[in-house]
């Protein structure tokens, strides 16, 4: 519908199941799919790393696939690309999480905003990055907390930053972030 020019980084990160197999056939009828196969699990930082190292595009995204991004909310991330060098997501409907989930995550986004005196709904939520910014930042994390961190540089550095809202996947499955 947003007609973007597109192409996909498809990181399989050590997976032991039938996912190469998928990727490949994927490939065959998609030729703007880009594969990156992890001998071994080396999480989702050395994975993002990996991908931006290859990235041919002026904008990056990730979707873990927990499952956990609501296509109401890859549409809006998608839809506002263009108006920010960080396009970042806040979920309204956070009863999808557990109560003690949504604790930990109000926390974790407290601490942050607190510690780097920012002031994001969710420093950790899905985001679109201009890459020719993100290439130039050090990025330092090998966890899941490597988008907190350059979410608060790209803040730091007075890039532009543009919040839009989506929703979370109800019935996604069970993640282990």
């Amino acid at each position: 519908k947003l007609k973007i020019k597109h192409e996909f980084i498809i990181v399989n990160d050590g997976s032991i199941d039938n996912t190469e197999n998928i990727i490949k056939k994927i490939m065959r009828k998609n030729k703007n799919v880009i594969n990156i196969n992890n001998k071994k699990n080396l999480g989702i930082a050395a994975s993002f790393k990996k991908a931006l190292a290859r990235c041919n595009g002026e904008k990056i995204t990730v979707f873990p696939s927990d499952n956990y991004s609501h296509k109401i909310l890859i549409y809006n991330l998608l839809k506002s690309n263009s108006k920010a060098d960080l396009v970042i997501s806040y979920t309204i409907n956070t009863e999808a999480r557990t109560k003690l989930r949504n604790a930990f995550s109000v926390f974790y986004n407290f601490l942050y905003n607190f510690c780097f005196n920012t002031h994001f709904k969710y420093i950790n939520g899905s985001a679109i990055y201009e890459v020719k910014k993100l290439k130039k930042i050090k990025i330092i994390s090998n966890r899941y907390s490597v988008f907190s961190e350059i979410n608060i540089k790209f803040a730091k550095l007075g890039y532009s930053v543009h919040e839009t809202w989506g929703l979370m996947n109800i019935n996604r499955n069970k993640s282990s972030a």
